[in-house]
């Protein structure tokens, strides 16, 4: 008999990185990097995150990257990473859109 501790080591979660790149007024580009030996099966996006529960946005994200268009204002953005043996980890930044450009 062997204890699922054993097998996967919940003690190591996943190490997430995550950049935002702004393409223009209000929209910006994320992504997200991990480290895992055995391979990152999915992301999931949350894009307005209060810090209290994960609600996602984007389910199933398989290349760890997102654009998105926002209102003027702060803005809490989550990732979370999944890899193939189930473990997890979660990466948070914040972001103050704003308008910058006039036509």
């Amino acid at each position: 008999m062997k204890y699922i501790k054993d097998i996967i080591p919940y003690s190591n979660p996943l190490k997430v990185g995550l950049s935002e790149e702004e393409l223009e007024d209000m929209r910006y580009r994320f992504t997200a990097q991990t480290e895992s030996k055995i391979g990152i099966d999915f992301f999931v996006w949350d894009f307005e995150h209060t810090g209290k529960q994960f609600k996602a946005d984007v389910i199933m994200d398989k290349k760890g990257e997102q654009e998105k268009k926002f209102a003027e204002g702060e803005h809490q953005i989550a990732v979370k990473a999944v890899d193939k043996q189930g473990l997890e980890g979660v990466k948070k930044l914040k972001i103050k859109a704003a308008v910058k450009s006039k036509k």
